[in-house]
């Protein structure tokens, strides 16, 4: 099959719960530990090697003490098992939080272009403020003498 007509394989990250992680900001997981600790909270942030900062978290050890704590990181090595929401689509979410990425970064290519490259955006700044330096330069060369006496009306002049 000539390579133009392949399908593109998805990198394996893209088949990972550490690439499921981020859509699940602010839901409530439960999340089990090597050491068979459970912990759960609301995410709060997810790092590409699994580790997690959950919020107001209820952490049960393997001897079945109990702790409330208000933030607690939890280092991606030491992950077992993440129990998913029922009400999380796991595919979906995937698929959202990819066409997601690729938008932002369509958006920032396109804010990285130069003004006058094909598909730039207008650039930020008024053109005519650019021009009015200029011209100003230009009349200080030709006559002016450069001296403060001018007399300035404080208008900006475009």
């Amino acid at each position: 099959m000539p390579p133009g007509n392949r399908k593109r394989k998805a990198p394996r990250i893209e088949k990972s719960l550490a690439y499921l992680l981020p859509t699940l900001y602010g839901k409530v997981l439960t999340v089990e530990m090597k050491d068979d600790t459970e912990v759960t909270g609301t995410l709060g942030d997810a790092t590409m090697d699994m580790g997690m900062t959950l919020l107001g978290a209820r952490l049960v050890s393997a001897s079945g003490a109990a702790r409330t704590l208000d933030i607690v990181f939890l280092r991606g090595g030491l992950v077992r098992y993440v129990h998913l929401p029922e009400d999380v689509h796991p595919v979906a979410a995937v698929a959202q939080h990819l066409r997601r990425q690729e938008r932002i970064q369509r958006l920032y290519a396109k804010s990285q272009r130069k003004p006058g490259e094909a598909g730039a955006r207008d650039s930020p700044y008024v053109p005519g403020m650019k021009r009015q330096k200029q011209d100003d330069t230009r009349g200080e060369r030709a006559g002016g003498s450069g001296s403060d006496d001018s007399e300035d009306d404080g208008k900006l002049r475009l």
